[in-house]
């Protein structure tokens, strides 16, 4: 069985699900080169039939992200420009109309036939190119939710939602068991903490729903106490309830109230706040709803939703005495919908099947013809003995390298088939890269480590496993700050991505080999990108932004390509 998922709103994609496994999945902003790209996604559509050679006719199956709202239209939240949430806060009627379960249902019920219009055109899309299957609209929430459990092998448990909001809710919870996910808790998204962390984003000058990684790497330089207390006047979690409760109110006002509140602290104390403020009462509401929902003293979490893209958040969660295990599927945000509501369908449609842990190299891949380079003379191909070894050696001397190789990654981390790596070993190598890559100088950068490393450099609760995604950050050991201090961020932790070598043997192998020349088994990885673009997708892109950040080397595949001088 063959489906086709798509989501049309933030952060759009498309990807295919055969028997209950993804094996195309990417977003419409690798192919637009627009960031976090809203709207249909016909070229992702396209990439991933022809990644899975699979023709429309042979999909049963297209699940759309959206049951009763089209999600682009509620991606305005911090634009300030939507007229009807601008009267409903001018008159008062906003907590009416969107803090309560009648007035969410009203607008829901409304909203379904602006819907069931923009369904149709997206229905007579794939009817026209031949397809003969059916369709199945799937609950924003739902989607996260299937995402995060069907992507996994454990069988029980909790899934928990938590973003700024999808069709009128900030988060649902799922008692999750032999393949079947039952609804028992949800909060409005009228009272979501995530929109308030978008907020401060925007407050401090960043673009919401884009930029809150920074809003993060900036929190560990600030005092969080005083703005803390601010905060508890517009928002905080009802224990009895297990609901956060929005003080604040709706919009624009909300907004420009909380600005004025904050306007006498720095960016680095606001930062820090908000961060402190959200890990506090996130944790409130994971552990209510552990003790509420779960028949056993631990329990296993499996998490979705914007809001599990805050790292550290994630670190203190798995850490809580309450949670057994904790899984968050890596493209926790809007991007993931597509692979989600697939999924959905799939295992609603198979009870008995048996979940698969899945890879996240799931995007294109390309065939790079040694002629595409002999015709261009910017670039020249550096001759190798050993691939690794070269690479590697390179690497010791502080050489900075492109890699494109391999499938690309599906979600917002490189796991190196479209990463930058570098030496750890000197602090330095921080602000080289901040300077080619136009990054901000607070924003540390993330390492990749062998496995069988991991415990030699990191403190956790955790096993190597859980850190092959870059979803969690750690704390470091002594010896990791003596010998690669330039991933050590200054709360004395880092993002690892742990590398197996049934998972990613090129990678494996340069940190194989950078080991037996430096002695350490870990380098800096970051995303291959120019600032502000998405990730690359193509040898062109890459190509472009090798060309641009002035890197020292590029591999392409197995060549080694340099800039002509």
């Amino acid at each position: 069985m063959k489906i086709l998922g798509i989501s049309a709103g933030h952060d759009s994609g498309a990807c295919v699900v055969s028997d209950g496994k993804i094996i195309a999945a990417i977003n419409e902003e690798r192919l637009s080169r627009v960031k976090n790209h809203i709207g249909f996604p016909a070229k992702s559509i396209e990439k991933v039939l022809e990644i899975s050679n699979t023709k429309i006719s042979e999909i049963e199956y297209i699940a759309i992200e959206g049951k009763k709202v089209d999600n682009q239209n509620l991606g305005e939240e911090f634009l300030f420009k939507n007229k009807q949430k601008l009267l409903l806060s001018y008159f008062r009627l906003d907590k009416f109309i969107m803090g309560t379960e009648l007035g969410v249902g009203f607008v829901r019920f409304i909203l379904s036939f602006v819907n069931l219009i923009r369904k149709r055109k997206i229905k007579n899309y794939f009817y026209k190119r031949g397809f003969k299957g059916k369709f199945e609209l799937i609950e924003h929430h739902l989607g996260h939710a299937a995402s995060a459990y069907y992507t996994q092998e454990k069988n029980d448990g909790l899934v928990i939602t938590a973003d700024a909001g999808g069709e009128g809710y900030c988060s649902h919870v799922y008692i999750a068991k032999n393949n079947c996910l039952t609804l028992v808790h949800k909060i409005l998204g009228y009272n979501s903490l995530a929109v308030y962390y978008g907020y401060v984003t925007k407050i401090l000058g960043f673009t919401p729903l884009k930029h809150e990684g920074k809003i993060l790497g900036l929190s560990a330089s600030g005092n969080p106490a005083l703005v803390e207390k601010k905060l508890t006047k517009f928002i905080f979690f009802d224990k009895k309830k297990i609901n956060f409760v929005n003080r604040g109110g709706y919009y624009l006002n909300n907004y420009n109230k909380l600005k004025k509140e904050l306007s006498e602290f720095s960016k680095e104390d606001i930062a820090a706040g908000i961060q402190n403020y959200t890990e506090r009462l996130m944790l409130d509401y994971i552990n209510s709803i552990i003790e509420k929902y779960s028949k056993i003293d631990k329990s296993n979490l499996y998490l979705a939703g914007g809001i599990f893209a805050n790292i550290k958040l994630n670190q203190k969660i798995a850490n809580l005495q309450k949670v057994k295990s904790c899984y968050i599927f890596p493209n926790m945000g809007d991007g993931g919908l597509a692979a989600g509501c697939a999924l959905n369908v799939y295992f609603d449609k198979n009870k008995n099947a048996i979940k698969k842990k899945h890879s996240m190299y799931l995007g294109s891949s390309h065939d790079i013809s040694l002629k595409q380079f002999v015709i261009n003379d910017q670039f020249k191909i550096i001759p190798y003995k050993n691939l690794f070894k070269f690479i590697a050696t390179e690497l010791n001397n502080n050489k900075i390298f492109g890699i494109f190789q391999g499938k690309m990654e599906y979600g917002p981390r490189a796991l190196g088939n479209r990463s930058i790596i570098c030496s750890p070993k000197n602090k330095i190598i921080n602000e080289t890269l901040n300077i080619k890559l136009k990054r901000s100088d607070f924003m540390p950068f993330a390492p990749c480590v062998l496995n069988e490393d991991f415990e030699y450099f990191f403190e956790s609760n955790m096993k190597a496993e859980s850190f092959e995604h870059m979803t969690f950050t750690c704390n470091t050991k002594k010896i990791c700050e003596e010998l690669a201090p330039a991933i050590v961020h200054i709360d004395k932790t880092a993002r690892p991505q742990t590398v197996f070598k049934d998972k990613n043997l090129f990678l494996f192998k340069v940190l194989e080999e950078f080991k037996k020349i430096s002695g350490i088994g870990m380098l800096i990885n970051t995303s291959f990108n120019i600032h502000e673009e998405p990730i690359i997708e193509s040898y062109e892109n890459a190509l472009k932004s090798f060309k641009i950040s002035s890197l020292d080397f590029l591999i392409l595949e197995n060549k080694i390509i340099q800039i002509k001088r």
